[in-house]
């Protein structure tokens, strides 16, 4: 697992929850990340800085050969300093694991920073699903990874 990344964990839900509320304008519930942890196809990965404060987090789904990123965030005050990376690279590891050979990802079209990221780790654009997001609505670049091939390359 990537230096720093840890499995999300029960004490992890109220921090997980409130950064999420702070950066996005459609926030997933509380509720939500509660769930995650009683369902085995998914897995949470967080980061945390020297003083224990949440800077990240990022979710996953593995149903049969496919994979999903489904939630990833950093906390602006530490973007641009590897840890979407960090957080990216443990959800492959995870998806690897779980024999997942494609994984998908939904982006905001606008999110040049994250396209950029996804890219250099080897997704390719997909399509656009139009209106996507809300608040703002906005659309999302679809983007996969073949995985398995990434993994034969190594």
């Amino acid at each position: 697992m990537p230096k720093g990344a840890r499995r999300f964990a029960p004490g992890d839900v109220e921090r997980v929850a409130a950064l999420e509320r702070a950066i996005f304008g459609d926030p997933w519930s509380r509720r939500s990340f509660e769930e995650i942890l009683g369902f085995d196809h998914l897995q949470g990965f967080v980061l945390d800085d020297k003083a224990r404060e949440l800077t990240g987090y990022a979710f996953c789904s593995a149903v049969e050969d496919e994979g999903e990123i489904l939630n990833l965030a950093v906390a602006p005050e530490h973007r641009r300093k590897g840890l979407g990376k960090r957080l990216l690279a443990a959800c492959l590891a995870w998806l690897a694991e779980r024999g997942a050979a494609k994984v998908y990802l939904e982006v905001r079209r606008s999110n040049e920073a994250a396209i950029a990221m996804y890219l250099a780790a080897g997704f390719g654009t997909l399509g656009v699903r139009p209106n996507y997001y809300r608040k703002p609505t906005e659309d999302a670049v679809l983007m996969g990874l073949d995985l398995a091939a990434r993994g034969a390359r190594k």
